[in-house]
């Protein structure tokens, strides 16, 4: 008998089927956590190895975080047939395609109380318009909203959409997509911790002053990321007409908010800023749409009284054709150019 010999050296040969079930899913889990990036279906492989996985991972679905995507060229009703009752994520992957993309959607939409998550990018507005209409109901489970709308803006009514509340909701981008009762759905949203509104028409967001956006934004004492960004006018007869900001005003405490992201006109901001505290705020971009006069007194009282900003003597400027963006943050990374700033300084550049 040699060293070589297995049974000189005392060794069984055993499979993984002998580790017990709370060790297997722990193996599971390492799996689906390293996967997820890139499949967030990676648990399908898993249940295709024998029974007995399968059972153990449709027994764990918290655990393993199961969900069931929902995409434009997804079979909805024989797919929802196959897996149990998971959640459902509906995603568009690109292009999209008009013929059929929105049909399953809207199939995939009428499972609405288990819906956890949509993102729709890229949509024709006529397309987006049909599924917009689908959206007029509650969404009790829903965590994640993205819509792009392309080509056209499109208001949502706000009596209807998602059944006026949205009481689970984490995450909100809005693109090309106008709603004037939104302030009535974020009230609802108190676990939201990002909010993006991007290219939204100035005119039609005239309807949702900042008051009533920071009033609306009072319950959400998770928000870490708000990211307001209007559509260029096309004169200055868009622009807000100028306030009496004499008389004082309560402020609101937003306690987790770390960036704060704005393009528009100085006296949107002016009163946005005046009616919130922001301790915690290290990153502020701000994009202004070229103005002949700017009067800005409360965003300089906003940046002196948030901590993170105030240490800063520089501020970054850059001049564009029809906008100027300024940039306060403790770690500015802007381009090659300015690589070598100091870590707590803004410099100051005009760009032609």
């Amino acid at each position: 008998m040699t060293t070589a010999d297995p049974e000189w050296c005392n060794v069984d040969w055993v499979t993984i089927d002998i580790l017990p079930d709370d060790v297997l899913l722990e193996v599971f889990d390492c799996y689906v956590q390293a996967e997820e990036k890139e499949w967030v279906e990676a648990w399908h492989t898993l249940v295709h190895v024998c029974q007995k996985w399968r059972m153990l991972v449709f027994a764990s679905p918290r655990r393993l975080n199961l969900q069931v995507i929902c995409r434009r060229t997804t079979r909805v009703g024989e797919m929802l047939d196959v897996w149990p009752s998971f959640p459902i994520v509906i995603q568009n992957d690109q292009p999209w395609v008009v013929s059929w993309g929105v049909a399953n959607t809207l199939a995939a939409l009428e499972h609405s109380n288990r819906i956890c998550g949509i993102s729709l990018w890229g949509v024709p507005g006529l397309q987006m318009g049909e599924i917009l209409a689908g959206m007029y109901k509650p969404f009790p489970a829903l965590t994640e909203l993205t819509l792009q709308a392309e080509g056209v803006t499109l208001t949502i009514n706000p009596d209807l959409f998602l059944g006026g509340s949205a009481p689970l909701l984490e995450e909100l981008t809005l693109e090309y997509i106008t709603f004037p009762g939104l302030p009535k759905l974020l009230s609802s949203a108190t676990h939201l911790v990002y909010l993006r509104l991007h290219n939204i028409s100035y005119s039609g967001f005239r309807n949702v002053p900042s008051e009533a956006m920071v009033t609306a934004l009072s319950t959400s004492t998770r928000l870490e990321n708000l990211i307001l960004e209007f559509e260029y006018p096309r004169s200055q007869d868009h622009y807000w007409p100028p306030r009496d900001r004499r008389g004082h005003r309560t402020r609101t405490l937003f306690p987790a908010l770390t960036w704060l992201r704005f393009q528009g006109d100085s006296e949107y901001l002016e009163d946005l800023v005046a009616g919130i505290d922001a301790p915690q705020l290290n990153i502020f971009h701000i994009r202004f749409f070229l103005q002949s006069i700017f009067d800005i007194p409360q965003l300089a009282q906003f940046i002196n009284r948030t901590p993170n900003l105030e240490v800063h003597d520089e501020v970054h400027v850059v001049f564009y054709y029809a906008s100027i963006l300024v940039n306060l943050n403790q770690h500015l990374t802007v381009g090659s150019s300015w690589k070598s700033q100091a870590e707590n300084h803004i410099r100051v550049t005009r760009g032609l």
